[in-house]
């Protein structure tokens, strides 16, 4: 597993129950999850359009989060931080009023998936983890996962 300076933080590659390679933690995380509820692990909350992924790593798609999902002992926020990827509940941050939410309570990540002006997002809280249409002038968690590389 590889290490990823960018931004001024250090990232180690974690690979998942589906085989995939992730980063360790959340873009902008100080550190890896070491609980549901840890604000150093959060990271920060990208609008759609600012997300900036360093070269050989991109937004996962729908499919991708689902399929994560599906390796999980659970499907909700145990589950999530159980998993390789030690998800956390960051919640993310409202368009309308800059502010967060769902801090503690639930964690909305970005995928790739784009319909209108919206985006598919993995949220998941105490009791349930689904794909969810987020508009993309929220602010959400990043997770990204590396590139396939070409033979």
């Amino acid at each position: 597993m590889g290490t990823l300076y960018f931004d001024g933080l250090e990232y180690k590659e974690v690979k998942s129950e589906t085989g995939r390679i992730w980063l360790d933690r959340n873009l902008g995380a100080k550190r890896v999850a070491k609980s549901l509820n840890d604000s150093k692990s959060f990271g920060n909350y990208y609008t759609f359009n600012e997300i900036e992924c360093p070269e050989g790593y991109r937004l996962p798609i729908e499919e991708e989060w689902k399929a994560e999902t599906l390796s999980w002992i659970s499907k909700d926020s145990e589950g999530a931080f159980k998993s390789p990827l030690k998800l956390p509940m960051s919640g993310y941050r409202d368009y309308i009023s800059g502010e967060p939410f769902g801090v503690g309570l639930s964690g909305s990540y970005w995928s790739n998936s784009v319909v209108g002006f919206n985006s598919s997002s993995l949220s998941f809280s105490s009791s349930v983890a689904f794909m969810f249409s987020f508009y993309r002038a929220n602010g959400l968690s990043v997770r990204l996962i590396k590139e396939k590389m070409s033979k």
